[in-house]
């Protein structure tokens, strides 16, 4: 078969950039999901391990150590007296505490800006039941308190 003079060979069709990112975009998203859920399942017993200590450090009365490692969005939200008023108000009208078996699951989430754990715990005091949630913010692999909140019986 003979071809006309000047008849070039056609070329298979390139691709173009909108068809790959179609392509590739459902396989991107399912490795970003991935990544953000499993660090939010690591951050949770890193989480629950700072709260025994941020429990103990109640207790003892430490309340400027509990201010001094929160974290910055947590200074920013609340001044070092009024949080140390406010965990003085609960100690003393609570009494001693200590923590139930009766903790609500942990939630986690974790976005492209950071990790947050939210705990519950239901406290057992003795002038009665204290419930409070604890949500910390995970920097450079450490958990720092980025709200905490208790309701007791005397509010």
């Amino acid at each position: 078969m003979e071809t006309l003079p000047g008849a070039a060979e056609a070329k298979p069709a390139r691709r173009s950039w909108r068809f790959w990112l179609f392509v590739l975009s459902p396989i991107l998203t399912l490795g970003t999901c991935t990544v953000l859920i499993a660090n939010a399942w690591r951050a949770i017993k890193p989480a629950q391990e700072q709260a025994a200590i941020f429990h103990r450090q109640l207790s003892a009365g430490e309340y400027k150590e509990i201010y001094r490692t929160a974290s910055p969005g947590f200074h920013s939200a609340v001044t070092f007296p009024a949080f140390a008023e406010y965990l003085r108000k609960i100690h003393d009208q609570m009494g001693a505490c200590s923590q139930s078996a009766n903790q609500g699951a942990p939630t986690a989430n974790s976005t492209t800006s950071g990790t947050t754990v939210q705990l519950k715990y239901s406290m057992v005091c003795s002038s009665g039941r204290l419930d409070e949630n604890i949500a910390y913010v995970m920097m450079d692999g450490v958990p720092r308190l980025l709200r905490y909140e208790a309701s007791s019986p005397f509010e």
